[in-house]
């Protein structure tokens, strides 16, 4: 068996948006123009070429072109792109600036009107495109979190849900009701998948709408759904009746009406919720070997 590996790469140029590769390359070619214009224009500072300032500087170079480089390989918001890009090249700029003052005579007025206000601004939108990019992140977070515990289809929470609700449940008193759509596979086989998603999206809207406030509904996979609930058990009785009456208004044709088949139970004082789970689930096989279309209650 091979062992994972980390692979990191570089994604190749030609996998580049066109007007990043055209971005890059004008700050680039502003860079090389501003080089070349110093080194044609003014002279060499040779008394007071300092070797260590200019390899800090050489350095800060490098690391904001490296930081500019990055940014044209990573997935972004358009608008971020651009912020984050022109904030970059500025500083990239004034960069450049910097390396030259420590080899060329430069004059104050160039240092304190272009460098410092290229290298400011640079800043400046540098730290904006990154708070957008958190806020992106942020909302990406909880959208995936919450895709992570909701169904695609009926929107109800999924399993990894209900079961992170039971895991902290503590030592409240609670009943679970495990639901099974009746012959849903019949249901699939003779009327399509699409009309079998269209009875999963009824019967989920009708099973929310009859959910008490605290209460929770979830869809545990297929054509399987569970409730939990903290109302004492007559209660609970009353809406698991209601539900399974109203279940029969959906219809996959005129014909043929939707039965539903009900295991039910109630925590027991100090009961773990595994096995209140597992008592459920007897009575749900009880209700669907006694002829379905009926509510079991665990004893």
């Amino acid at each position: 068996m091979k062992t994972p590996r980390l692979i990191l790469a570089l994604p190749q140029i030609k996998t580049f948006p066109k007007y990043r590769l055209w971005y890059f390359s004008f700050i680039l070619s502003c860079c090389a123009a501003s080089i070349a214009a110093s080194f044609w224009l003014i002279p060499f500072n040779e008394e007071f070429f300092n070797g260590s300032g200019f390899a800090f500087d050489l350095i800060t170079l490098l690391i904001v072109l490296f930081m500019l480089w990055t940014v044209q390989c990573a997935h972004m918001q358009m608008h971020t792109y651009w912020i984050l890009s022109t904030g970059f090249g500025l500083w990239l700029l004034a960069a450049v600036l910097d390396v030259l003052d420590e080899v060329l005579w430069q004059p104050i007025w160039l240092g304190i009107y272009f460098e410092d206000s290229f290298r400011t601004l640079g800043m400046i939108l540098f730290a904006t495109g990154t708070l957008q990019t958190m806020y992106y992140l942020c909302d990406l977070y909880n959208l995936v979190k919450q895709q992570s515990a909701s169904d695609e289809l009926t929107s109800l929470p999924n399993r990894r849900q209900f079961r992170q609700t039971l895991d902290q449940i503590g030592t409240a008193q609670f009943s679970i009701a495990l639901i099974d759509l009746d012959h849903f596979k019949k249901i699939n086989d003779e009327f399509g998948h699409d009309a079998g998603d269209q009875v999963l999206i009824q019967f989920a809207a009708l099973l929310q709408s009859l959910t008490p406030e605290g209460a929770l509904a979830a869809r545990l996979g297929g054509e399987e759904f569970g409730w939990l609930f903290y109302d004492e058990q007559l209660q609970v009785d009353v809406l698991l009746q209601q539900l399974l009456q109203q279940s029969r208004t959906i219809r996959p044709d005129n014909q043929r009406p939707l039965t539903i088949s009900i295991g039910a139970g109630k925590r027991t004082p100090g009961e773990a919720p595994e096995h209140l789970m597992h008592r459920a689930d007897q009575s749900l096989y009880k209700a669907k070997n006694a002829g379905r279309d009926q509510i079991q209650w665990s004893e």
